[in-house]
């Protein structure tokens, strides 16, 4: 897994949110399909970016989790708050990525949001 130097935002004005500051990027076939179940629980302010990515699960994790389905213009789709241990998250027509939080992260994220990532 390679050092997280991104920030993930939700623009919003008048005041744009920072979801997370340290975004996660796997490297590889194996660490990008084993996904959180290789890491330990995500930290307030870390984010997994699944690029490529479409439909996620909670197969063998012991915590709940936020998980965002974008398009390839980083336009939220579809929002599961709180997806819950041994659960799948189906995807939205047209995701191209998929960002999991830690659970609560983005409860303020709402479907047709943008989001832009920042080095």
């Amino acid at each position: 897994m390679p050092e997280p130097t991104e920030r993930l935002i939700l623009q919003r004005r008048p005041r744009d949110l920072v979801l997370a500051e340290r975004i996660l990027r796997p490297r590889g076939l194996w660490a990008w399909s084993m996904g959180l179940l290789a890491l330990p629980p995500l930290e307030r302010g870390q984010a997994l970016w699944l690029a490529g990515c479409g439909s996620v699960h909670t197969w063998g994790m012991r915590y709940p989790i936020d998980v965002l389905f974008l398009d390839g213009e980083l336009r939220v789709l579809r929002v599961t708050h709180g997806l819950r241990p041994w659960a799948v998250g189906w995807k939205a027509p047209a995701t191209r990525h998929v960002v999991e939080l830690p659970a609560g992260a983005a409860r303020e994220v709402r479907e047709g949001d943008r989001l832009r990532v920042e080095p």
